[in-house]
């Protein structure tokens, strides 16, 4: 799940660049669901992580796409990137 998200946080930048703003924020917005379901599942389902390494790779999430949201000038992107940090503490409790 994190290769995927990562490759698809990659696609959605690349498409972005090329001007392909539907696609872009498209991918970017399936990465951001891809990674916190993953550290998510890692967490909760799995008990792979400990809620610390999950909390830290949902914040992370949040970071890179608001991060990817402010230099692509991208609402969308924001608004999944600010609900997913919003909702990361609940999602872990």
């Amino acid at each position: 799940g994190l290769i995927v998200g990562i490759c698809s946080f990659v696609g959605g930048a690349i498409a972005m660049r090329r001007d392909y703003r539907f696609l872009g924020q498209g991918l970017t917005g399936a990465a951001m669901g891809v990674l916190y379901m993953s550290c998510y599942a890692a967490n909760q389902w799995y008990n792979l992580v400990p809620y610390s390494v999950a909390f830290v790779g949902m914040a992370m999430t949040t970071g890179i796409g608001l991060a990817f949201a402010a230099r692509f000038n991208s609402q969308p992107t924001a608004f999944l990137g600010l609900l997913g940090g919003f909702l990361t503490p609940a999602m872990l409790q």
